[in-house]
């Protein structure tokens, strides 16, 4: 029974690899491993290549100066905030949000094969994004330290270890998300708050690493002493990658038996956990309360509750208003330097500072993609939907609605400091207030045509058609790509031609795509919509 179990879960881990949706057949053995293939060398080549850079830049001056194994300790710690960060929004849609878990539970199975099954997916995604960091960082210590038997060893058996205890991390944050979910009323909204936090958090420690990696490196001496005196675990943990007996047996026993220990937990209060009943709120009305609305209205609130009902689905497919936001932040308070180094720095006039703020407001705003995941997350309730007295174009304009209610009101604030920031003419004024709205609108019908097109509906985990469809990615990348592409265009566009006409122009023929997508969304993506 549990290897049956883990070859669902780990079916439904890599789905999107080895299976058409839009077909719905097997993926042939070719496509599966280009697919594999291109995935990784997207994580890989990326994320493994800048960790490779700094592997090498620290590794040599701290093992020169005798503290080797400080080295093991830095990478070993962001492999491990790396490895919590990809995968802790992940433990409590899989672990204690599964659609089938009250079917499992039904039936005659252990739920520590349960537990064990939803956890071999969760140390996976935890252990991918780990590696990303400890694997270089042991192949550059391989290369640039003196190697034993031991220190190959334990080089190997660090990497384990970071993956355990991100095991360990991921399920305890898990746990207590699916503890405070229970209690909260407003959960959903609290759960972006928190996370939210938890980014900017994040990525606030990510942008001072730089001086953090250097000062460290500066003192390693006097910061290896402190961490021998008041941290030292630590200690033990970066040894471990330099070979020390001792702390080879210690860092593995401890991760093991803390990993062990935490899947017991998780197992024995998994039934209590999973069936635990959510806060009820009670509501007062009256049946005069009630007013009849229009079908389309009643859609768009259904899409948009259901949007504001899950925090993965707002984290992962709308994080792009933060951005927004943040770079109209950006526009107030940093324009003046980013005008002036685009004048005189790179000679250009203040027509390309406005280009420039085009150009992140859009790709700010490509990360918005809540339309890419929105027919995937009907399911196999789709049917519910198809049998309604509504028209299939009237519901994929309310999918549409929601992810233009999300995004075209941030940009206007966005475009609004832009303009202060930017100044320029009342041409330039105006595209930065209307391409923006262009895009925006041309996004999300490229979005919804990305999902109609490929659409999974057999899911168990929502985090799958959210996070983990290639639907997503292209929607998400394609926004991208084509922001650089208007940016990169309009470079050489303003050489020849005014200002003007170079917006203008933009606008129209973005405007005109948008208009061809929708007019196909209408037309032949009802029609798929009402056959899925």
């Amino acid at each position: 029974m549990l290897k049956t179990l883990l070859k669902k879960q780990l079916f439904e881990f890599g789905r999107a690899f080895v299976y058409d949706e839009k077909n719905k057949k097997a993926r042939s053995k070719v496509s599966s491993i280009t697919f594999i293939v291109l995935y990784f060398v997207l994580i890989f080549g990326l994320l493994g290549g800048f960790f490779t850079y700094l592997s090498f830049s620290v590794c040599t001056p701290l093992s020169e100066s005798g503290a080797g194994w400080l080295y093991y300790v830095m990478l070993g710690l962001i492999g491990t905030a790396l490895g919590t960060f990809g995968s802790v929004f992940n433990t409590h849609a899989t672990l204690y949000a599964a659609k089938d878990n009250d079917l499992l539970l039904s039936m005659p199975i252990p739920e520590k094969y349960i537990v064990i099954s939803r956890l071999s997916s969760v140390y996976i995604l935890g252990t991918v994004f780990s590696v990303v960091v400890t694997l270089p960082a042991v192949t550059v210590g391989f290369i640039r330290m003196k190697q034993s038997v031991l220190s190959v060893i334990g080089g190997i058996l660090f990497i384990v270890t970071v993956s355990a205890i991100v095991l360990i991390l991921s399920c305890v944050l898990g746990f207590f998300v699916a503890k405070i979910s229970a209690k909260l009323k407003n959960k959903s909204f609290i759960t972006v708050l928190a996370s939210l936090i938890f980014f900017a958090a994040y990525y606030l420690i990510y942008f001072k690493a730089n001086d953090v990696i250097k000062g460290i490196v500066a003192n390693a001496s006097s910061i290896s002493e402190k961490i021998k005196i008041s941290a030292y675990p630590l200690y033990f943990f970066g040894k471990m990658g330099t070979g020390d007996l001792l702390s080879i047996a210690v860092c593995v026993a401890s991760a093991v038996g803390l990993a062990v220990f935490t899947c017991f937990v998780i197992a024995r209060s998994f039934r209590k956990t999973v069936t635990a009943p959510a806060s009820q709120v009670r509501l007062k009305g009256h049946a005069n309360d009630i007013k009849q609305g229009s079908v389309g209205f009643a859609l768009f609130r259904k899409e948009f509750k259901r949007f504001t009902s899950s925090p993965n689905y707002m984290l992962n497919c709308a994080l792009g208003v933060v951005f927004i936001l943040a770079s109209g932040i950006v526009f107030i308070v940093k324009g003046r330097i980013i005008s002036d180094f685009i004048t005189f720095s790179m000679e250009l006039d203040g027509t390309y500072v406005s280009l420039a703020f085009l150009c992140i407001l859009c790709i700010a705003a490509s990360m918005n993609d809540t339309a890419a995941a929105a027919v995937s997350l009907e399911g196999k309730s789709i049917w519910i939907l198809q049998s309604l007295p509504v028209c299939a174009k009237d519901v994929l304009k309310a999918k549409l609605l929601v992810q233009l209610a999300v995004t075209c009101p941030p940009l206007l604030v966005g475009s609004v400091c832009a303009v202060i920031a930017a100044g320029g003419s009342v041409a330039t004024a105006v595209m930065l207030i209307i391409f923006p709205q262009c895009f925006a609108f041309t996004a999300a019908c490229f979005d919804l045509f990305v999902n109609l097109k490929s659409p999974n509906l057999n899911w168990t985990n929502e985090i799958v058609p959210i996070k983990q469809s290639l639907g997503i990615m292209i929607a998400m990348f394609g926004g991208f790509i084509y922001a650089a592409g208007f940016g990169l265009s309009s470079y050489f566009a303003l050489m020849v031609m005014p200002v003007e006409a170079v917006f203008a122009v933009s606008c129209a023929v973005t405007l005109a795509i948008g208009v061809i997508i929708y007019r196909w969304i209408c037309k032949k993506g009802a029609l798929i919509f009402s056959t899925l």
